[in-house]
């Protein structure tokens, strides 16, 4: 027996060997498996259930994290949640995880679970709100029906003045645009006829369509009201105030990005009244019609 006790110690070494040989290929293998795999950055949600590998129970988050993750087979419904040193720590139900970007790998350390993602705060409309800016040159043209007591005549005047108007309308989902205007209007010495006035209002604009051969075409509707307005006729002045309901067609013209360039056509339905005046003037008509043409340039806003 002592002759083969040798042989025994042989077998010995041979076999502990091979155990040291298969355990260091299995670390070598499980280190190349480990930097084979599809690593990607997943955005895990609040109330998310975890499973921890290590402590062999179930973990929910508490806010919105992200990590890296790897996936064993592509029909698995479950990927593998690696800690910093890319070792599996936890399993989760792929269903309600999504992918940052499936080819990156974050480069450094960072802190597992570091929250990207700040607290958003629900409100019920939108904080940034966009506004159009339009302003228009304007030329009226406009016909008046007067009564001149002193000379016992008629007054039919045709005339015309122009205005500077600018809207100011407040974007939005709808089809529509709610907003306000201005004009300031001036025009002299045309055959003893002047008229100054400045109106306010309510506009309501469409957004741009196309329509059979027209594109970007906006039709806007205003009600306006004069703050002040003055006329003067053949050396009589006198005081209005006047409303009127007025109807534009604009057409777009792109010519530069920042701003867009329109040209259009209007008509207005105009109710007038006598504030303050001399009594040899009085309306034949107080309701008349009158109509422009414009040119204008849009600018548009944040807030």
């Amino acid at each position: 027996m002592k002759r083969f006790e040798p042989l025994i110690g042989l077998q010995f070494l041979f076999l502990t060997l091979i155990c040291q040989l298969s355990n260091g290929y299995a670390v070598e293998r499980q280190d190349q498996d480990r930097k084979q795999r599809k690593m990607f950055v997943v955005v895990i949600p609040r109330n998310t259930i975890l499973f921890d590998i290590k402590d062999k129970k179930d973990l929910k988050t508490h806010k919105k994290i992200h990590a890296k993750a790897f996936t064993s087979s592509p029909g698995n419904s479950f990927l593998t949640i690696v800690d910093r040193s890319n070792r599996p720590r936890f399993l989760v139900n792929s269903k309600n995880i999504f992918s940052i970007d499936e080819t990156a790998i974050l480069k450094g350390s960072p802190k597992f679970f570091k929250p990207t993602f700040k607290k958003i705060k629900k409100d019920s409309f939108d904080k940034s709100i966009s506004l159009n800016h339009d302003f228009f040159f304007e030329k009226n043209f406009l016909t008046l029906s007067l009564y001149n007591s002193k000379n016992n005549s008629l007054l039919k005047i045709s005339k015309n003045y122009s205005s500077v108007i600018y809207d100011l309308t407040l974007k939005s989902k709808l089809p529509l645009f709610f907003g306000i205007n201005t004009s300031l209007s001036k025009e002299g010495n045309q055959e003893d006829f002047m008229v100054s006035k400045i109106d306010v209002g309510l506009t309501l604009k469409t957004k741009a369509f196309s329509y059979l051969f027209l594109e970007k075409v906006q039709l806007a509707l205003y009600g306006l009201q004069t703050l002040f307005q003055t006329m003067s006729i053949q050396g009589e002045k006198a005081e209005l105030s006047t409303s009127a309901l007025r109807i534009k067609v604009s057409k777009e013209i792109s010519l530069m990005t920042k701003y867009r360039f329109k040209i259009g056509v209007g008509g207005s339905h105009n109710l007038s009244f006598f504030k303050k005046r001399n009594d040899s003037l009085f309306f034949d008509e107080k309701s008349y019609f009158s109509y422009g043409i414009f040119i204008g340039i849009q600018n548009k806003s944040t807030l």
